[in-house]
């Protein structure tokens, strides 16, 4: 999920079968990061960190579609 390139960073999304030692194309997210963290809970995946240090993307695995969210520090 996201990382750097010569060009610059990416929001590419790639999932990997390490069983059958392929990958695929799966999406983007809404922001270039570099350095993110991720994490995957029942029907989301949650991204945070790297560029973007007050907000994260879910992203739902049912719909494939994907939402900024603001960390609120109340």
């Amino acid at each position: 999920m996201g990382g750097n390139m010569e060009l610059g960073s990416l929001k590419s999304v790639i999932k990997i079968n390490l069983a059958d030692e392929t990958y695929v194309w799966d999406s983007n997210m809404k922001n270039e990061r570099l350095l993110q963290k991720g994490v995957k809970l029942k029907e989301s995946i949650f991204i945070f960190g790297g560029d973007f240090k007050d907000t994260f993307e879910k992203y739902s695995t049912k719909d494939r579609k994907w939402k900024d969210h603001q960390f609120s520090y109340n």
